[in-house]
């Protein structure tokens, strides 16, 4: 059967962790042991903070030795939280994958249209290499132009993904602007014709079912590199076996019937 204790509220905390703030309440030891175990012995855990929270296996290996042989044990903050950042992990593999398979379909997209942009262009590639043009040099050109084709995409990407992440506040902003000055007419005329107009203005992240007032926008330049990086190497890779079909082309043959 639950225990009923009443206690005097003396102040509201905020840590901006949700699961904190929804189950966390803090009370002396004092108060909490009698409450527990009716006044017994009572087990205690200690937080200690550190300066570098990156390198708690070193402390932890060095509160070990200084516990030695008592029943104490050191948990670091990996360990008693495993549970959130293993969810974490999965969540960014999963980005990783998604991201993964953009990076294929756009490499499929390329490689179709520089195969048929080689298909269209065979008679002139055939008249080309019949008065000595090398192939890789001819390979070069769709290469170079699959390449260009990720490089100016990706540098659109990346800007507008950049300044729209900036903004992303502000665009938000002027979203429930928008939104409310309509709710704003509609209430006026409801009111005129039906004697009632209340709507509840709308709001993009509303305290009722989400805990953020805002979105907090962190820019990694190294993931940002990486990914504009690995985009351009897949256009690079896909113009490239699009290409092949080049040294293959047997100019007599294709000339022969043109």
């Amino acid at each position: 059967k639950p225990i009923k204790r009443k206690f005097i509220v003396s102040g509201l905390f905020k840590s901006g962790y949700y699961d904190f703030d929804l189950s966390w309440i803090f009370v002396s030891l004092e108060t909490a042991g009698n409450f527990f175990w009716k006044g017994k012995d009572y087990p205690v855990r200690y937080g200690i903070k550190l300066h570098n929270r990156f390198k708690d296996a070193e402390s932890i290996a060095r509160i070990k030795n200084i516990i030695r042989g008592k029943n104490i044990k050191p948990v670091s903050w990996r360990e008693y939280n495993r549970s959130f950042f293993d969810a974490l992990l999965m969540e960014k593999i999963m980005m990783m994958l998604l991201l993964s398979l953009i990076f294929v379909v756009v490499g499929f997209n390329i490689y179709h249209s520089l195969r048929r942009m080689v298909y269209e262009k065979i008679e002139d590639l055939a008249i080309l290499k019949a008065i000595g043009a090398a192939p890789l040099k001819l390979q070069y050109i769709f290469i170079l132009e699959g390449s260009l084709i990720g490089f100016f995409g990706i540098l659109g990407g990346v800007g507008l993904g950049l300044l729209i992440s900036v903004n992303i506040n502000e665009i938000f902003s002027v979203i429930e602007s928008a939104i409310n000055s309509i709710i704003g007419i509609v209430q006026g005329l409801l009111l005129i014709f039906a004697g009632n107009g209340y709507i509840e203005n709308f709001s993009v992240f509303s305290p009722m079912y989400f805990y953020l007032t805002k979105v907090p926008v962190e820019i990694k330049l190294n993931e940002v590199i990486a990914i504009a990086f690995f985009a351009v190497a897949a256009c690079s890779v896909a113009a490239y076996f699009a290409s092949l079909k080049i040294s293959r082309i047997k100019p007599a043959e294709i000339l022969r019937y043109r």
